[in-house]
């Protein structure tokens, strides 16, 4: 139950730091990942600055080499495993992995890493969170331990989350108009500061 409303919650939330991805790849708002770029660039400590109660319930999150997501919250129901697909000069693509819960089993997500351009809501906000959860039948014969090759191939036949599948319009025309949540921005945490374990 609680994996529902976690969905719920990241559909449904429309608080002023949230907003819809309006640009594309390279657009004004969406500009090439900064040194050393790719994934190294997104590791480390972030603060939420996403006002529902799943990201706030867990506070800070951290991200990790080796694919471990950690949070503040000392039993997390996020993902706290990812997996990179996808690396592109603008955004790294992701899967995450969210642990079984009691009844549930895991469950796998798309994710969106890209750079934030700061803008005056969000001076500091150097991440953007983009993420998707799809249908059963883009995931079919898939295990989260199968390698990267079959991973790719999930990535590149998910019609529920893939851009190349679907329809672009005004609000979102990278992610196309069903699947993706709207967007998160995360505000890095300084390297002086000590991160949680």
């Amino acid at each position: 139950m609680l994996a529902v409303l976690t969905v719920a919650l990241l559909v449904a939330a429309d608080e002023p730091a949230w907003a819809w991805q309006k640009s594309m790849p390279g657009g004004e708002h969406w500009p090439a990942i900064p040194e050393p770029g790719g994934m190294a660039n997104f590791l480390g400590t972030w603060l939420p600055q996403c006002r529902h109660d799943a990201w706030t319930d867990h506070g800070n999150m951290t991200l990790h080499e080796g694919g471990r997501i950690s949070y503040e919250k000392k039993k997390p129901y996020l993902a706290t495993r990812y997996r990179v697909i996808e690396t592109t000069p603008h955004y790294v693509v992701l899967m995450t992995r969210e642990a079984p819960w009691k009844q549930y089993g895991e469950i796998l997500r798309f994710v969106v890493l890209q750079s934030v351009s700061p803008e005056p809501d969000w001076p500091r906000a150097t991440l953007g969170w983009n993420e998707c959860r799809p249908q059963p039948k883009d995931l079919a014969g898939f295990s989260w331990a199968d390698d990267d090759a079959a991973l790719a191939r999930v990535w590149a036949g998910a019609k529920s989350c893939n851009p190349e599948f679907k329809i672009p319009y005004e609000g979102s025309p990278f992610f196309g108009n069903r699947g993706w949540s709207q967007e998160c921005k995360f505000n890095r945490i300084e390297p002086e500061s000590r991160p949680h374990q």
